[in-house]
């Protein structure tokens, strides 16, 4: 039986090109969507390329909805423990940039529960099924511009200033950074489990549109830059991926280890901290509590 992986934000950019590489390594795939309609696209772009693959899609998964998530993460155990599978590899990639401030209905920032916590909760509901296999994150080097308390992991907080002024770039760093730091914390949590960070670089892709989205002079920017000039400069969605997919299928990788596109790096000192990453996993888990206790009862 080929191996299971899991891989979030699948329908666009390096998360496609993250799942096509895994369908060539062999894996059967389940990729999650917003909606069937993109899951389809998504679907037939791969098997364009790799048409013997097996991909399924699972649809309904919202990052911004934590009950979504938790009820996401119990469909997939009750399939998987259905058909005495585990999990090989869990690609945490979706996420988000450039959002403007909002809280969700869980009273979390955007950034953070997009692109840290809600994919936190998925690869704890999903432990059990995890262990003898590997979580991949799609992090970023802009973590290393996050403040150091990182104070948007808490729920409610108010707008900071300089949240328009950086078009949510701080708070972007700031969901990095944890994302880094529980990474890590979680080596010790599930020792069964690989845990390994990537960084794309800068990738030609879709998540800079809610910045195009601000004014018509970001949307012109956008076009001419990041899609025009963008096309001679940046990471195409095939080479930015090159991080995810060896991250997935290298077994001589370490867990902990942060891989990007030149290579193995080390984490800067602030990621490493051991204080504030035991910080970063206590709040993490004090978010999700409510949620992993109401699905218990």
């Amino acid at each position: 039986m080929a191996p299971v992986a899991i891989v979030t934000g699948a329908t666009s950019g390096i998360g496609t090109e993250i799942a096509r590489g895994l369908a060539e390594s062999g894996h059967q795939l389940i990729l999650s969507c917003r909606s069937v309609n993109s899951g389809e696209r998504m679907l037939k772009e791969i098997h364009r390329t790799h048409p013997q693959s097996i991909i399924s899609i699972r649809n309904g998964l919202e990052l911004d909805d934590l009950d979504s998530v938790q009820h996401w993460a119990d469909k997939i155990k009750e399939e998987l423990n259905r058909s005495k599978l585990k999990i090989s590899v869990l690609v945490c990639n979706a996420g988000l940039m450039h959002a403007p401030f909002k809280l969700t209905k869980d009273q979390i920032e955007t950034h953070m529960q997009v692109n840290h916590l809600s994919h936190y909760l998925l690869i704890r509901e999903l432990e059990e099924l995890l262990k003898g296999g590997r979580v991949v994150f799609t992090s970023s080097s802009l973590y290393k511009k996050a403040l150091k308390d990182v104070p948007l992991l808490c729920k409610g907080p108010e707008c900071p200033d300089y949240y328009e002024v950086d078009n949510g770039m701080q708070a972007y760093a700031q969901s990095k950074m944890v994302m880094n730091r529980c990474a890590l914390g979680l080596t010790t949590i599930m020792p069964d489990t690989t845990f390994i960070v990537t960084s794309p670089g800068m990738v030609r892709t879709n998540l800079s549109r809610n910045f195009a989205a601000r004014s018509w002079t970001n949307t012109f920017l956008v076009n001419t830059l990041w899609h025009g000039l963008g096309r001679f400069l940046l990471h195409s969605p095939t080479s930015g991926a090159a991080p995810g997919i060896k991250a997935s299928t290298d077994i001589n990788l370490k867990s902990g280890s942060y891989l990007t596109q030149k290579g193995l790096e080390e984490f800067e000192e602030n990621c490493l901290d051991q204080e504030l990453i035991t910080e970063a996993i206590k709040k993490s888990d004090e978010l999700i509590k409510t949620i992993r206790h109401h699905s218990v009862l």
